[in-house]
């Protein structure tokens, strides 16, 4: 069996997702400073995993890293792009989700991992068979 990528490209698709935050946010005892919780958070937290529930989990684990102990496990916007930078993508301000200054642009965050790793490892390969002199620059 497969869990595939939640998806919220229909109202009832992002209702879906929606409870599944709930539902976390119930299971864990954590609140927000957000007054809608997690959900608040949902188009957030939806560009941050592309609705893989697997990140998402990586990330809720993270926050607690950040949170204050005398904050009563009250998620801030902060703890979240604080965790995604650090177990998920390193990026600039305004492609954290979670940072003040972000774009709203949706970037999956496996696909642009994955691609700057094969460029790399693109790159270093044609730099060995070419040599130095071979490779463009």
């Amino acid at each position: 069996m497969e869990l595939l990528p939640f998806s919220i490209k229909s109202k009832s698709k992002a209702q879906t997702f929606h409870r599944v935050l709930s539902n976390i946010e119930n299971h864990l005892g954590i609140s927000t400073y957000s007054k809608e919780g997690l959900v608040g958070y949902a188009e957030r937290l939806y560009s941050a995993t592309g609705g893989r529930i697997a990140l998402l989990i990586k990330i809720l684990n993270a926050v607690f890293d950040y949170v204050d102990v005398s904050d009563q496990n009250r998620l801030k916007l902060a703890h979240f792009e604080q965790a995604y930078r650090k177990r998920i993508r390193n990026c600039p301000p305004k492609e954290n989700p979670f940072n003040d200054k972000w774009d709203g642009k949706y970037r999956d965050p496996l696909l642009n991992r994955f691609a700057a790793a094969n460029d790399t490892g693109l790159m270093k390969a044609a730099s060995r068979i070419l040599g130095a002199k071979g490779v463009a620059r």
